[in-house]
């Protein structure tokens, strides 16, 4: 099923970010082409009308603990659901439901409840995990529970990412899988050598390193930070975090 929407401010990114007339061809749900006004005006698709509405590539979402009411720590399938729904209504076509700190359980039981409605969902869609918690600086910890952080064990991280990856796999969904950890905790880089192994990808947060240390982290593998910025040493002129 082919659609051409017409009428539509388009997202362009050449020369700067700019929203611009144009048309699009869609085949299947999927774009398939990126053209000018009546490029297409013979082609064999049905015609939707933007209405000079903005159009711009669906959002995805890799750091998020929930919406709607929900978090995805402690969500219900109801809950889930409105969850899904809510971020689709305003953009984000795609969502990695980031965990807080909890019990290996806890992490488990979510994860098995979060692939059921990745399976069913009528929004965003759930793509993966991200934990964001347990292996963090319990001096940046925010507003993670003291009592559920946890040392950064090569072995530990290996046995859950299983589960978690089963949660998802036993059900026929792909597992891309985030973590946020203090690597400045990682002493003999094991920890973060088993991450690496694991195709996980590795992001720095909640966190006491240094400059040294979080460049040290980045030449290891690490890809990004959780939040930038915060939960972080503060900039100092003596020393530059």
């Amino acid at each position: 099923m082919r659609i051409r929407l017409i009428n539509a401010q388009l997202l362009q990114f050449t020369p700067t970010p700019h929203f611009a007339p144009g048309e699009l061809l869609l085949e299947d749900g999927r774009i398939i082409a990126v053209g000018e006004v009546g490029q297409w005006s013979a082609t064999d698709a049905d015609v939707l009308d933007m209405q000079d509405a903005l159009v711009a590539p669906g959002l995805v979402d890799v750091h998020t603990h929930g919406r709607a009411g929900g978090d995805f720590i402690s969500a219900d399938a109801p809950t889930l659901q409105r969850m899904a729904r809510s971020y689709l209504s305003v953009g984000t076509t795609t969502v990695m439901p980031t965990l807080a700190s909890a019990t290996l359980d806890g992490f488990l039981s979510a994860a098995c409840r979060i692939a059921d409605a990745a399976l069913q969902s009528s929004g965003a869609r759930l793509m993966g995990l991200h934990v964001e918690g347990r292996y963090l600086n319990a001096a940046k910890r925010g507003a993670h529970a003291p009592e559920l952080l946890a040392p950064l064990d090569a072995d530990e991280l290996k046995d859950l990412h299983a589960k978690l990856a089963s949660a998802f796999t036993d059900r026929g969904l792909p597992f891309p899988c985030r973590l946020s950890a203090a690597w400045e905790l990682d002493a003999d880089g094991r920890f973060l050598a088993t991450a690496k192994q694991l195709g996980i990808q590795c992001s720095l947060g909640h966190t006491q390193a240094t400059y040294a240390q979080a460049r040290a982290a980045v030449e290891g593998g690490v890809r990004g930070f959780t939040p930038l910025y915060n939960t972080m040493p503060p900039l100092h002129h003596r020393d530059g975090g």
